[in-house]
């Protein structure tokens, strides 16, 4: 990280934030100096994580099409059901996410731009509500007139429809676009409810703190300038999706089949206990 920033290059130049879809697939596209951010949702409907694979595909395409030189796939993580799954190689969500890419206006008229960031730990929520530590962080990005929030949530994931439901909550703000997006943290996450994404519970509260970031953000915007850079990190073992997949679905069994043999270990050793009460007292 301490080398790609000493690499940037930073001007003044952004663009509007400009929303795409293509089927189930929806994406918000910024253009920062040489570089672009592209956030990718398929919220309303669910969805979990997106292959490392789909996402360099994402990346190549987009750098390819748009000639820039950076681009930044950012997997917003916001629309879970128990039934989601990952978004791999051959699904037809692929395809749909490759199509919205070519729908992307990349000469995007370039304009001074503003930014004011404001963090949140939520201290009176916790893991039970599916909220990290770091609770919400937010970042209002004003181009043109045009101002854009990114909310960020310590969390696994966001239970769908939570997402609507902010976004209609905060139509009275004084912001014209809004993404919500979530870390896929999993010191959230809790034998009973698994995943625990945020949204099951105690959504009033945390809209509520949703709307005060944005006003704080909004104070503290000012006037900066932008760039962007990828690097590669070398040497880094990475527990893959196979092996992730095999952990947690290991542990489930585990969680599933004690829960059956805990009681008859329980009552076999009482009877063992009994009898040889019993017995031995004769």
């Amino acid at each position: 990280i301490k080398e790609g920033l000493e690499e940037i290059e930073y001007t003044k130049d952004a663009s509007i934030f400009t929303r795409y879809h293509s089927e189930k697939a929806n994406i918000g596209v910024q253009f920062f100096n040489k570089g672009m951010v592209i956030l990718s949702t398929f919220a309303p409907n669910d969805s979990d994580d997106i292959e490392f694979g789909v996402g360099l595909t994402m990346m190549t395409q987009s750098k390819s099409k748009c000639n820039v030189k950076d681009s930044v796939i950012v997997d917003c993580h916001n629309s879970f059901a128990p039934e989601s799954g990952e978004v791999l190689p051959g699904n037809e969500e692929v395809f749909q996410l490759i199509d919205v890419i070519d729908k992307i206006q990349c000469n995007q008229q370039r304009n001074n731009l503003k930014i004011g960031c404001y963090e949140d730990t939520m201290s009176d929520l916790n893991k039970n509500e599916g909220v990290g530590e770091s609770g919400i962080k937010t970042m209002i990005v004003e181009v043109a007139n045009q101002r854009t929030a990114y909310v960020l949530f310590d969390s696994n994931n966001m239970e769908i429809g939570f997402r609507q439901e902010i976004i209609e909550a905060t139509k009275d703000l004084d912001i014209d676009e809004i993404e919500v997006m979530t870390t896929d943290t999993h010191t959230v996450n809790t034998i009973s409810r698994g995943y625990n994404p945020i949204g099951i519970v105690k959504r009033d509260e945390i809209i509520e703190y949703v709307k005060i970031s944005i006003n704080e953000a909004i104070k503290d915007l000012e006037e900066v300038e932008v760039g962007t850079g990828t690097k590669r990190i070398k040497n880094l073992n990475t527990f893959g999706p196979n092996n992730s997949t095999e952990l947690i679905s290991t542990i489930s069994s585990i969680v599933a089949v004690s829960k059956i043999i805990a009681p008859v270990l329980l009552i076999t050793a009482l009877v063992i206990v009994f009898i040889w009460i019993f017995y031995g007292g004769l």
